[in-house]
């Protein structure tokens, strides 16, 4: 996840739209955004996971664009980026890994508004929160 980069000023940036979230499940890298600029209703889809080599960005990719300057410039990673680890059973890696594969394959609505649509930040949070005890010893919010 890329946090928003504070040297950014305009107005969707301050709200968090400047950064990223995305989810990494062993090898893979799964992650959600709109089609080319239209970020206020469009059709989903894969975002930087597509612009990987075949088509597929791997973990391995991932942190070799993180610890390139000359790639994270590429990819407009400006911002610092907080990585979480999760341990998960192989049953919720396993559920995980299929609930990205269905929202690849049915992708629904982005929006940067979320009433009207989805965003990367709230497909990661369901994802988790549907697949995994991770959020079961607290509450969370739909709105989180």
């Amino acid at each position: 996840m890329e946090l928003p980069n504070s040297a950014y000023t305009d107005a969707l940036s301050r709200k968090g739209l400047a950064g990223h979230s995305a989810i990494m499940i062993g090898d893979e890298y799964y992650d959600y955004g709109p089609q080319p600029g239209e970020l206020f209703f469009s059709k989903g889809r894969p975002w930087w996971d597509k612009q990987g080599p075949n088509g597929n960005l791997k973990k391995a990719d991932v942190f070799a664009i993180l610890n390139s300057l000359s790639e994270r410039t590429k990819w407009n990673i400006s911002g610092k980026v907080i990585l979480i680890d999760i341990e998960l059973s192989e049953n919720e890696e396993m559920k995980l890994i299929n609930w990205w594969k269905e929202k690849y394959s049915n992708p629904g609505h982005y929006s940067v508004i979320p009433v009207i649509g989805e965003q990367c930040t709230s497909n990661v949070r369901i994802s988790i929160e549907e697949c995994t005890s991770v959020f079961s010893s607290f509450s969370i919010t739909s709105t989180t």
